[in-house]
């Protein structure tokens, strides 16, 4: 069994995983990406999960996300029974509570970078003009002040992670998980990402992050090895 606990901080957990598995079925045979993974994470602590490509990292946020459904095992997420959730209820948890910077950007093309942004929070009700403010606090936060009215198609591809990771920082769910949010920028670039999402973390959110960088356990609180589908070795780092 793969199971590991986080070191003692003062909330309950918001994220929790219980004899998860997960595996898929593809030409070459069965592959195991989650096996029996017991975990949780608490408000106001990044986790970050490293390993090789296919170890099972991605599948792990997407779990937790609900955009794949496990095989076995519990999982909640801000209070949302993930396992056994419906499509809408699935929705609204990544709506309200959870913000996912995915690697391959999932930019709206025919929008700027500014409305890329300012889109789900007039969603969630937001006004056009606070969500406005909130776009362009985010982008400079990320260091792309002047792009907000460049469309993604005018943006390299660094430049588009950035305007990913804004999209995610300018909503207020309680819950961020990151997947190699530091793949596409320059070293520079990524400390800065790094300390805006350590910055979510300070502000009392829950931070997960699938990484190959080595950087991240420089701000990391816990940094888990992920393996063949299963996690350990639990590194305490803050």
């Amino acid at each position: 069994m793969t199971s590991v606990e986080p070191l003692a901080v003062e909330h309950a957990p918001i994220i929790a995983l219980s004899g998860v598995a997960k595996k898929y079925l593809t030409p070459f045979g069965e592959v195991i990406a989650a096996s029996d993974v017991s975990l949780t994470v608490r408000p106001g602590e990044m986790l970050v999960l490293v390993g090789a490509s296919g170890s099972g990292k991605t599948t792990l946020l997407n779990l937790m996300a609900g955009l794949v459904s496990p095989d076995e095992g519990d999982i909640t997420v801000a209070g949302v029974d993930v396992a056994n959730a419906s499509v809408d209820r699935l929705i609204s948890l990544r709506r309200n509570h959870v913000s996912v910077i995915f690697q391959e950007y999932n930019l709206v093309a025919l929008l700027t970078a500014a409305e890329n942004i300012s889109l789900p929070l007039t969603v969630r009700g937001v006004s056009k003009a606070e969500a406005a403010a909130a776009a362009d606090q985010a982008l400079a936060a990320v260091g792309l002040p002047q792009l907000g009215d460049r469309f993604p198609a005018e943006l390299s591809g660094g430049q588009r992670q950035r305007v990913a990771i804004a999209r995610a920082l300018a909503l207020p769910g309680e819950v961020v998980l990151a997947d190699e949010p530091t793949g596409s920028v320059d070293t520079s670039t990524a400390r800065g990402v790094m300390s805006a999402l350590h910055d979510l973390r300070t502000a009392g959110r829950a931070v997960v992050v699938a990484t190959h960088d080595p950087a991240f356990r420089e701000v990391a609180d816990r940094v888990l090895t992920v393996r063949d589908g299963e996690v350990g070795a639990m590194e305490g780092v803050a």
